[in-house]
């Protein structure tokens, strides 16, 4: 069978994505890397060396897509729970090829981006024209929310604009 380093009755909610000969799963901690053909893994990158289970109490909203422009990818790492996400929630920026990671940036806190505390990717990225567009949630002691589109540089990871979405 040939498993992945994965734990027995560990589950993912991990969309798969493919450039050429690869598909790539993000565990939530962990992207890895799978030859097409033969199922063998050829890289696996830990994020932090993060130790992120899925809470079987709680149902995640959804799955951890990677988007795959080329030979780049870019995911968020963790597990999207809605209302929290397990794990720093950093948008990881990789050469599919090789698994080098080539950026991480977490908006939580980001210096370029008005009222970001506690704020985390809840939405799949996307790449458009060397850009990487994401929704990003705030949730407030108070139980109030805040979504915002935050716009990243594909190069080199730079934040390059916020704008609030709505609130409720």
């Amino acid at each position: 069978t040939g498993g992945a380093d994965v734990d027995p009755g560990w589950f993912t909610t991990a969309m798969p994505a493919r450039y050429e000969d690869l598909i790539f799963l993000n565990l939530g901690q962990h992207i890895v890397a799978f030859d097409a053909l033969t199922g063998l893994m050829r890289w696996k990158h830990a994020h932090r060396a993060q130790d992120i289970m899925l809470d079987p109490t709680q149902r995640p909203l959804g799955a951890n897509d990677i988007e795959a422009q080329g030979r780049t990818l870019v995911t968020a790492t963790g597990i999207d729970y809605g209302d929290e996400r397990a794990g720093d929630g950093a948008l990881l920026c990789l050469d599919g090829p090789t698994g080098h990671l080539r950026w991480s940036v977490v908006l939580d806190n980001h210096p370029d981006i008005e009222r970001s505390e506690g704020m985390i990717p809840c939405s799949a990225p996307i790449v458009h024209e060397g850009i990487v567009y994401v929704l990003a949630r705030v949730i407030t002691p108070q139980r109030l929310h805040s979504e915002s589109l935050v716009a990243i540089d594909l190069r080199d990871g730079r934040v390059l604009w916020s704008r609030w979405i709505a609130s409720s």
